[in-house]
């Protein structure tokens, strides 16, 4: 996972969402160590699922 936020919305902070990562222009395709994400994860329990 390259980005991790919790919901900041007053009765929300059980939600949290997961960005995957990217293969070009972030600091994974350096050095061959290319890293392909797919897509945006979300957890309704707290970051357990």
């Amino acid at each position: 996972m390259t980005a991790i936020v919790q919901d900041p919305r007053p009765g929300n902070s059980h939600i949290w969402y997961y960005g995957s990562g990217e293969i070009f222009w972030g600091s994974t395709s350096a050095g061959g160590a290319i890293y392909q994400g797919n897509g945006v994860y979300k957890s309704q329990d707290g970051g357990r699922t």
